[in-house]
């Protein structure tokens, strides 16, 4: 029964809601050329897909030192180093707003009173969106259409600045310490070699004045020669005999070289000072290689920066203007002609259906006659309708 109690109350009422319903058409007709049209730009930006700190150098590298290995492991991938989130607080706020309104002096252009109303009016013309499959969106609409392009390209330049220096601020002290353990490996490269220098000196063999350093030869023909320069004073001793002069000065110069190596307990024979000399080999190339490494990684680290934010599409004047109430006048050309509709496709059933199935139809039958009887009496209103629709269009 209140079901009916409402239908009833419907079908008495239906010029009042059929006004009501036209002047909203008017309304938003009106609006909507009233309005001035909106050009929308949008630029498409692609997110780095690393940083520079993801530093992707295999573990189980011939010779990587452990030393590298425990560097490296401090140094993890992120899997968002920069989130979205924080592109849209940058392209949003009202700092990127207000840098953007004195640059290309909006206040002016748009006669505004103060600074802060030309930022709250840019603040709700840029938009930042993810789009799925193709980027990040940042669109900006305004009343014209080359303001628009220049100011959605001109906001992503400032993302990317923004983006740059808090970049910056983040791996500052990762590429000084970078630079750090790059400084650390070759002051001990050049104690490892200064150690080697004195080992040869504790072992009677020299290099020429003259050699370089390349004509010296490498670690391992000093190891060769450490070893052989002993054995071959060892032989001295065995083969002069006592009491000759050969024995005296072979064991002169053995002596010579004990208190020499004295200060070099690691050379107290020939085998340990071969696996001393393997050792600080080992030693001395490990920190060649780490330290190469420690600079590529700085190298690599700086580039990740330099390739940061990709343009792919960059915003253009817009072809055709964007109407913010073109939806509602859409709906006027819908809405007016309805009534009509309504009322002669009710009709028709309720004469094409048997008697005792015409009862529930009734209802129905009788709303679309009073309206289609208010829309004659208020056809003036239905054509300023119809005007303010096309007019929106």
């Amino acid at each position: 029964m209140a079901e009916r109690g409402f239908l009833d109350a419907l079908i008495a009422r239906a010029g009042l809601f059929l006004r009501a319903g036209l002047l909203a058409v008017i309304l938003a007709g009106a609006a909507a050329y009233a309005l001035p049209a909106r050009w929308e730009s949008a630029i498409v930006l692609l997110p780095p897909d690393r940083r520079g700190d993801d530093f992707r150098y295999g573990e189980g590298g011939v010779g990587s030192p452990s030393l590298l290995r425990r560097l490296l492991r401090t140094f993890r991938p992120r899997d968002d180093a920069h989130p979205l989130d924080v592109w849209e607080a940058v392209v949003t706020s009202p700092e990127t707003a207000r840098r953007l309104v004195l640059d290309f002096g909006l206040q002016e252009r748009w006669g505004l009173a103060s600074l802060e109303k030309a930022t709250e009016r840019l603040q709700d013309a840029i938009a930042f969106e993810d789009v799925p499959y193709r980027g990040v969106e940042i669109r900006c609409a305004t009343e014209d259409a080359e303001l628009s392009a220049d100011l959605a390209n001109a906001a992503a330049d400032i993302l990317r600045d923004r983006l740059s220096g808090m970049y910056n601020a983040d791996v500052t002290w990762e590429r000084q310490f970078l630079q750090e353990a790059a400084e650390l490996r070759e002051e001990s490269a050049l104690r490892t070699e200064e150690r080697l220098l004195a080992a040869q000196l504790a072992s009677g063999v020299f290099a020429e004045e003259d050699q370089s350093d390349a004509q010296a030869g490498t670690l391992q023909d000093l190891a060769r020669q450490v070893v052989d320069a002993r054995i071959a004073h060892a032989r001295q001793v065995v083969d002069a005999g006592r009491g000759s002069p050969a024995e005296r000065e072979a064991r002169r110069r053995v002596e010579e070289l004990e208190r020499a190596a004295a200060r070099f307990p690691w050379m107290a024979s020939s085998e340990e000072g071969r696996r001393a000399l393997e050792a600080e080999q080992a030693k001395l190339a490990d920190a060649a290689e780490l330290l190469t490494l420690l600079r590529m990684a700085t190298i690599e680290h700086q580039a990740a920066h330099d390739n940061g934010i990709r343009i792919l599409d960059p915003a253009v004047p817009a072809d055709e203007p964007d109407r913010p109430l073109l939806l509602g006048a859409l709906l006027a050309l819908i809405f007016v002609p309805a009534p009509f509709a309504g009322s002669w496709w009710a009709g028709r059933l309720g004469r094409t259906l048997p008697a005792d199935v015409q009862e529930p139809f009734r209802p129905l039958v009788g709303l679309g006659r009073r309206v289609r009887r208010s829309v004659s009496r208020n056809v003036e209103v239905v054509g300023l309708a119809v005007a303010s629709a096309l007019a929106g269009l």
